[in-house]
């Protein structure tokens, strides 16, 4: 008799009618090895260009300076979002980015600022962002073109 209880107690256990999540990411938030499965083209948003911004300084300190940049640095990188994006600097570095609910321009900002944060303005050779480009070949990398101040 008490089989028969057990069993009873394990197909109304609530755990048993629920599936399992499949993942953290937001609804139209996309991997990038998706959007090439698709044939989707990634496209950087084209804030970025206006921003002036010097990679070694905080982001914060844009945000604060310019309350229009405030709003739309917390706009997506990418058209449309990924959960995922590698930046490629022209010194053949790597940062990768990442976010379930989509990466935004402050996001991939904060990663940058914080690998360059201890060098001096004089020791980097082109200190400003001046745009990001979506490496065709490889789907999960934007190009970061940098410029002198």
């Amino acid at each position: 008799m008490s089989s028969v209880v057990s069993d009873t107690t394990m197909s109304t256990s609530p755990m048993s009618s629920r599936s399992r999540r499949r993942s953290s990411a937001a609804e139209g938030v996309f991997s990038p090895k998706e959007l090439q499965e698709v044939g989707v083209e990634i496209v950087p948003n084209p804030n970025i260009k206006k921003l002036k911004w010097r990679i070694c300084e905080s982001p914060a300190k844009l945000a604060e300076a310019d309350l229009d940049k405030a709003d739309w640095m917390h706009e997506m990188l990418t058209t449309p979002p990924v959960n995922r994006i590698d930046l490629k600097f022209p010194q053949s570095l790597t940062l990768t980015v990442r976010k379930p609910k989509g990466v935004t321009c402050k996001d991939a900002m904060d990663v940058v600022y914080k690998k360059f944060k201890h060098k001096a303005l004089e020791d980097i050779a082109e200190p400003q962002l001046d745009e990001l480009e979506w490496d065709r070949n490889d789907y999960a990398t934007l190009e970061l073109l940098l410029r002198k101040v």
